[in-house]
């Protein structure tokens, strides 16, 4: 069982984020100290350090940034690193292992985005961080891996989860803010495109402008295809061909982009990176091919709204946006259509208790699985197209070799009673969605017999849910949600395996009597095992 040991964790702090303007001020990060140390080197510029800016990070060092903040390609120790100029070692705050923490940050200048927390244990005072591998994800006090920033917030609180067996003399905190882009081929929406028109040479041009963003116009420029082209290509944010709209000389009509949107959706699907949850925004020059009846039989046959042309493309990034375009060279525009995707950088996982690639957010001695809301039994393709709906028991891919990763004695499980209950009693599950596919959750418990051998699909027995029911039903709105599980009158354990089970059911498909809607046929699945003992009341 993992005991909660009052170890104390000293921290002192640093500060990276990406294309923003901000810091960290409580903890105080090591470039912010001279605001509340007067022996502390000044740095005015401590809201920057931004990896030395998104030219210098993308374009000349491919992505890379100091550990800290710092320019990666600058010589170590960098000025924000351990033994650096403003890395000399004053600890800051003291805190509890396992405890929350409150940290307080300051947005300069509001680009959006995302905030993510890590710990590094020093393990020699004497010199830099070792490295990125040092620094290890914390997750949030609402159990979320990141905090996604509003428009015009400036000062922010979190609350952080430090590791429960955690203990150091020295340790590093870090806060890392990726922010948003316009720029649909790095940003943090998934689909890029590239729109041809007539020539080569001419490109169009995105103009947005967004209200309290120092009136700076935010550019997004794609590269036309080869000349008399017309169409849009789609990729992921990985830069993995999802699908070209058209080939050249086909003509563009409602029944043509319809079955397009299909396959894009298909292929998104596909690829586990993004789900089409927003609609279809059709943007065009003339007639509006998508009120024509073939387009609305064809777009309620697989469930997406229409939104309008001009309304909600940078939902996620700016309030009373407006979007423009215009040709650099005069050229015949078709038809464009855009589809608004939204990343899914995960799933789900059952935290509470924790699950077998979760324990490492809990137990700092277990193998971390940043992936952790991923185990989703190789993804839809995989489990329907390859393994014929079959998915290992703690949802591996089932064709992988036994013992699968999150199976007892796999890599993840390494027997680890994560939780003690009593026999007959109602155990309080907390379930963690980082992508709300709605579907049901469903629990069983198997027993290992023999603690040296991976458990077999056989061994698990369904559980019902305190209020009798047998599963719970996800709704459209749920995030964070916890069950009431009944354990069996009775029934003890040294090693139990506690399985929570998701079938998603956002999906269309073909029904048992039939017909066709959301939720039947080959729906995404999901499952988490959780080691525990059961002890007589």
């Amino acid at each position: 069982m993992l005991a909660k040991t009052l170890t104390v964790a000293f921290l002192y702090v640093c500060v990276r984020h990406v294309l923003g303007h901000g810091m960290m001020l409580d903890p105080p990060n090591r470039s912010s100290l001279w605001r509340f140390y007067n022996s502390s080197p000044i740095n005015y510029d401590d809201n920057q350090n931004f990896c030395g800016g998104r030219a210098i990070q993308w374009d000349l060092l491919n992505g890379s940034c100091g550990v800290c903040g710092d320019r990666y390609d600058e010589a170590h120790p960098q000025s924000n690193e351990n033994t650096g100029k403003y890395g000399q070692g004053v600890v800051v705050r003291t805190y509890e292992s396992g405890s929350k923490i409150n940290v307080s940050v300051q947005l300069t200048s509001n680009h959006l985005g995302h905030f993510v927390y890590s710990i590094c244990v020093l393990e020699d005072p004497t010199q830099p961080e070792s490295g990125e591998e040092c620094f290890h994800n914390l997750i949030l006090a609402d159990g979320s891996t990141q905090y996604n920033v509003s428009a015009k917030q400036e000062f922010i609180d979190n609350s952080v989860i430090l590791p429960y067996d955690l203990k150091c003399e020295r340790c590093v905190l870090r806060w890392h803010y990726t922010a948003v882009t316009i720029h649909f081929s790095d940003g943090e929406v998934v689909a890029r495109s590239a729109t041809s028109v007539l020539h080569r040479k001419e490109k169009l041009f995105w103009i947005l402008s967004c209200q309290g963003m120092r009136r700076r116009h935010q550019n997004v420029q794609d590269e036309p295809f080869s000349r008399k082209s017309h169409g849009i290509s789609f990729w992921d944010r990985k830069g993995f061909f999802l699908v070209d709209f058209m080939p050249k000389g086909t003509t563009i009509n409602a029944e043509a982009y319809c079955n397009t949107l299909k396959k894009l959706r298909r292929a998104i699907q596909n690829r586990r990176r993004g789900m089409l949850t927003r609609g279809v925004n059709l943007l065009h020059d003339n007639a509006r091919p998508h009120t024509a009846p073939v387009s609305q039989e064809l777009l309620t046959s697989f469930g997406w709204d229409i939104k309008s042309p001009f309304e909600k493309i940078v939902h996620q990034f700016c309030k009373n946006s407006r979007i423009e375009t215009r040709m650099a060279v005069k050229s015949i525009l078709l038809l464009v259509v855009l589809a608004y995707l939204e990343e899914a950088s995960g799933h789900g996982m059952m935290l509470e208790p924790p699950n077998r690639g979760s324990l490492w957010r809990f137990d700092w001695q277990q193998p971390a699985n940043y992936n952790d809301n991923e185990f989703f039994c190789g993804g839809v393709v995989v489990q329907y197209g390859q393994n014929g709906g079959n998915c290992g028991v703690c949802g591996d891919n089932w064709a992988s070799p036994v013992p699968r990763n999150n199976e007892n004695t796999g890599k993840f499980g390494n027997g680890v009673v994560a939780r003690t209950y009593a026999a007959g009693t109602a155990v309080t599950t907390s379930i963690t969605l980082t992508a709300n596919h709605l579907g049901t959750f469903t629990y069983s418990l198997c027993i290992l017999s023999d603690p040296s051998k991976p458990e077999t699909e056989e061994c698990f027995v369904d559980l019902k849910l305190s209020d009798g029911s047998s599963a719970y039903n996800v709704k459209s709105d749920d995030y964070i949600i916890s069950n009431n599980i009944q354990l069996p009158a009775g029934v003890t354990c040294e090693r139990c395996v506690l399985r929570w089970h998701y079938k998603s059911g956002n999906s269309w498909g073909m029904c048992n009597d039939g017909t066709q809607k959301m939720g039947c046929g080959a729906q995404e699945t999901f499952r988490s095992c959780a080691d525990i003992s059961i002890v007589n009341p």
